[in-house]
């Protein structure tokens, strides 16, 4: 396992693609991180009112800062694609 930082306007499925090399990771993550929130101001910027939203959205962005745990020794894992991506930003949330 290891610990990766959240960035301003990153989904979960960014993380699942950078850091698994693929999309079908997202459970996984969602698994191993339970405590995941998104961004207010981006479920506002959804029209979604972050109070009374229950409801994880994982199209949504996460807030900034969180701690994600990422299971490096999954099989999900696809390192050819992690290599590629290496260095990289991706942060797809964007109005």
């Amino acid at each position: 396992m290891k610990n990766i930082e959240t960035t301003p306007n990153q989904t979960l499925m960014d993380i699942a693609v950078k850091h698994y090399g693929n999309a079908e990771a997202v459970g996984k993550l969602l698994a191993d991180n339970p405590d995941l929130r998104n961004d207010p101001a981006a479920l506002i910027a959804m029209g979604i009112d972050p109070l009374s939203a229950k409801a994880f959205f994982i199209d949504v962005a996460l807030a900034a800062g969180q701690c994600v745990a990422v299971d490096t020794d999954s099989p999900l894992l696809r390192q050819s694609v992690t290599r590629e991506l290496r260095g990289r930003e991706i942060n797809t949330f964007d109005l």
